[in-house]
């Protein structure tokens, strides 16, 4: 049978943690879904934490990614992973993106993400990984494109947001301090409100991106 080029015959599992009861329900392109512990933020968290006592108690591979698509996503939502207690699913499984469908948040949602967090203390090793892997990470550097999608993505969600007047304190509130403490002349806040020219933005790219390739050159060597 021919697959579809981008697609790879995908494992569904079901993890049972020995000791806790929690179940997880993810997808894996691995060969061996039964050795695979399984992924998944609060479900990797849960394993840190309890151990690596784990049963897989239901697998299935699929070579079909519409089949896939369709099961994870009836499975997800008729058994309820995301807001039931008894799973670790954050987000509903597609079985086909790392991070499954994402979705609004409930409050159980962010209740788990809550709980998850609370009182975490990471060890000595930990801390190292967690500090190599930003020290080795190339920053993102975004393109005159990038920024004026994003731009617009941000004006278009706040167009007609009115804040409220404790909203405006506590703002107002936040920034004070903020660059260093200097504060601005009239002359420079008519500097920051007069709109940059093509070939101003085009500087300041071409800065970031000179000084993002400084950075990963340094990290490099």
């Amino acid at each position: 049978m021919l697959l579809p080029s981008d697609f790879v015959p995908t494992w569904l599992y079901i993890k049972q943690h020995n000791k806790t009861g929690l179940k997880y329900f993810g997808k894996t392109i691995r060969k061996d879904p039964i050795r695979y512990l399984g992924s998944g933020t609060y479900w990797t968290n849960h394993l840190n934490i309890h151990g690596t006592d784990v049963t897989t108690i239901w697998c299935r591979l699929f070579t079909d990614k519409e089949e896939l698509t369709e099961y994870a996503l009836n499975f997800s939502k008729n058994n309820n992973i995301v807001e039931s207690k008894e799973w670790a699913n954050l987000e509903y499984e597609d079985g086909l993106s790392g991070s499954g469908l994402r979705r609004k948040n409930s409050i159980e949602t962010i209740e788990k993400r809550r709980i998850k967090n609370t009182g975490k203390k990471r060890t000595d090793a930990q801390r190292k990984r967690m500090s190599d892997a930003q020290k080795n990470r190339t920053p993102h550097v975004y393109t005159d494109n990038e920024i004026e999608v994003i731009g617009n993505k941000i004006s278009t969600a706040l167009k007609g947001r009115v804040m409220s007047d404790d909203h405006k304190q506590k703002l107002s509130e936040s920034l004070k301090g903020k660059m260093l403490g200097i504060a601005k002349t009239e002359e420079t806040k008519q500097k920051m409100r007069k709109p940059k020219s093509l070939e101003h933005r085009k500087a300041i790219s071409d800065a970031r991106k000179a000084k993002y390739a400084a950075l990963r050159q340094s990290n490099n060597s």
